[in-house]
């Protein structure tokens, strides 16, 4: 029996050659299956984030809609009160945006197209929200009181809303050709569509990203008050704040951050590096503008800024630099200092207390994520700390991102594994009973009903901080005496285990039918380079000790699945004669745009859409 699927992206396609096709994989099915539709038809959030009083949240998600063939885009509306959970979704368009004005009003950016030049605008609403707790056996409510116009934006680019409520300013990435044409203009031009899939990787990657060549990312800022009559008023002057310095490409984590009366932001400096630049960004400032000044202050340059955060009162601001440190600013006697010298973990995400001066941050290593808290000192007078203070680790998990403070001392974050996409959790008392509770259950129908597991990590031998993963065959018993093939997929780059759902080639997948998977990424330190003979060390190492542990794999009928088609490596470990015994029957390179996954396999020049490629190692 095929597996029916109704999506194009799940058919096998062309191959280079006049060979024949091979013959279609035939899935195991049932309800309690993981299946590749399953994977496409789950939703799949983005990262909570709450409001000023922090008790509510907005968590974006998009689902596949396998019947009108194409995404639809929503925000679940949720409270975090202690008297029940309340709901509400609202509907948004693909190109729709939304973020907090205040505590009870959400902005919604909304895509509107028209029937003039330029043919697309961006309407400015506010949303009016009521919460009602239960009590007295009434079950309370969460809905939106009213929707109205604030304004048309004047721009088509702007994107990464932040509001400051304090000093009503309106702060955003906005996209402007490099003539500084403003406020009408066009948005980039979207990526050029393939009819039928180029036969290298390279020329598709070439020509499905677009080029930056005549855009330029910079931060604005306008006036947005509530007047007296409690509607919203945008003012007419967009401050250009970055007015003449490339600003990062825009990702989850904010590359700017606001207090009450102050902007941090990294921008790129435009000098690369010397020596190896593996998994190392262009040298980046910090700039700090003071008070709402024209000309904003220098702080810092290193080769990579990430995650530059102010604290309530803009006296302090914090980032970490070259993926090793965590530094210190204090804006009022403008003295930099470093709270950490070498974290020995990457960082992913860094905020400070609502309450107090602890600083909150996360990083990780090859399989799992910290957070840790640790109370800034004084600013020293010669600007160092000696000895650095100890981090206290609160919790450590899989992967978690999108740190989130509130007022009573809790953190909100987003939580990931291979067992589930996004999910909001509530870090409580982070400084004591340090209680992770998850909020949200946005997938739980197919989770449980195909109990899919997170896998099971495990130690390399013989090489330090080196771990892995592994994904036992479903129904598989320890020594029944029968061999299953086994996939091996190698990930590479610092952080590779952050982002666990961004791959179509989720591991579940090929457990679910009766494989072995293996993952192991080859992961370097901070700082640290790692060159193809280094990565295909740690890949034998781990891969012999998986094939020592588990003795029911089948050598004859092994794969590889490398997710950055690593040309040198695809061809060792297919290599017979390779020294480092990995002999895998197929290697492959994978890729994906939207909806569609491709396998490549270099030697034959042959793409497989889908997972048919399996039939060549079925029984």
């Amino acid at each position: 029996m095929q597996f029916p699927f109704r999506l194009a992206s799940l058919i096998p396609f062309w191959r280079s050659s006049d060979e024949p096709r091979p013959p279609k994989y035939n899935f195991t099915l049932g309800d309690d299956v993981f299946s590749p539709m399953d994977l496409v038809s789950m939703s799949k959030p983005g990262t909570g984030f709450a409001n000023p009083a922090g008790d509510l949240f907005l968590l974006p998600i998009k689902t596949y809609n396998a019947t009108e063939v194409e995404d639809r885009y929503s925000v679940l509306l949720s409270s975090l009160g202690v008297a029940g959970q309340r709901t509400h979704e609202l509907v948004l368009g693909e190109r729709d945006s939304v973020f907090w004005l205040d505590s009870r009003t959400i902005a919604h950016v909304v895509h509107i197209e028209t029937e003039e030049s330029p043919y697309e605008q961006y309407d400015l609403k506010a949303l009016s929200l009521d919460l009602k707790d239960s009590s007295d056996g009434d079950a309370g409510y969460l809905r939106v009181l009213s929707s109205s116009l604030i304004a048309t934006l004047p721009t088509l680019g702007a994107s990464d809303f932040q509001y400051l409520p304090q000093a009503q300013r309106l702060v955003f990435y906005d996209q402007i050709s490099k003539d500084g044409y403003f406020p009408a203009y066009g948005p980039e031009e979207e990526a050029e569509q393939l009819e039928d899939p180029p036969p290298f990787f390279a020329s598709m990657f070439e020509r499905l990203d677009d080029s930056d060549s005549y855009v330029v990312r910079e931060l604005r800022m306008s006036d947005l008050s509530k007047t007296d009559d409690g509607s919203w008023a945008l003012g007419t002057d967009y401050i250009r704040l970055t007015p003449h310095e490339p600003l990062p490409e825009i990702t989850e984590q904010h590359a700017y951050d606001l207090s009450e009366a102050r902007i941090i932001y990294a921008v790129g400096a435009g000098v690369e590096p010397s020596g190896c630049m593996c998994g190392l960004e262009l040298p980046r400032d910090v700039g700090c503008r003071i008070d709402g000044s024209t000309t904003a202050r220098r702080i810092a340059k290193a080769r990579s800024v990430t995650s530059p955060r102010l604290n309530n009162a803009g006296t302090k601001a914090a980032w970490f630099e070259d993926n090793s440190k965590i530094v210190i600013y204090d804006t009022l006697q403008d003295v930099e200092f470093t709270l950490i010298d070498r974290m020995g973990v990457h960082p992913t995400s860094l905020v400070f207390s609502d309450v107090d001066d602890t600083l909150y941050f996360t990083g990780g290593n090859d399989i799992l994520v910290s957070v840790y808290s640790l109370r800034v000192p004084g600013t020293p007078l010669s600007g160092s700390l000696d000895p650095h203070p100890v981090p206290t680790l609160i919790t450590e998990t899989t992967s978690l991102r999108g740190l989130e403070a509130f007022p009573n001392g809790s953190l909100l974050a987003t939580l990931l594994s291979y067992a589930s996409p996004n999910e909001v959790v509530l870090i409580r008392d982070p400084q004591g009973s340090n209680l992770v509770e998850q909020i949200t259950h946005v997938n739980d129908g197919i989770t449980r009903r195909t109990n899919l597991t997170g896998g099971e990590a495990f130690d390399i031998p013989g090489i330090d901080n080196a771990h892995g993963w592994i994904f036992r065959p479903k129904d598989w018993v320890k020594d029944d005496g029968i061999k299953r093939p086994a996939i091996l997929i190698h990930y590479k780059g610092p952080g590779a285990w952050r982002n666990q759902w961004s791959k179509l080639s989720n591991p579940n997948i090929f457990a679910a039918q009766g494989f072995f998977v293996v993952l192991i990424s080859t992961n370097p330190l901070p700082r640290v380079c790692s060159s193809d003979p280094q990565r295909l060390k740690k890949l034998s190492a781990g891969w012999n000790h998986v094939l020592s542990t588990y003795l029911e794999i089948d050598r004859r009928r092994t794969i590889f699945i490398d997710e950055d088609l690593n040309e040198n490596v695809l061809r060792a470990v297919t290599d017979s004669g390779s020294k480092h015994g990995l002999q895998f029957k197929l290697a492959f390179g994978t890729f994906s745009t939207d909806h569609n996954l491709y396998f490549q396999c270099l030697d034959h020049d042959d793409v497989y859409r889908a997972y048919d490629f399996l039939q060549s190692v079925a029984d």
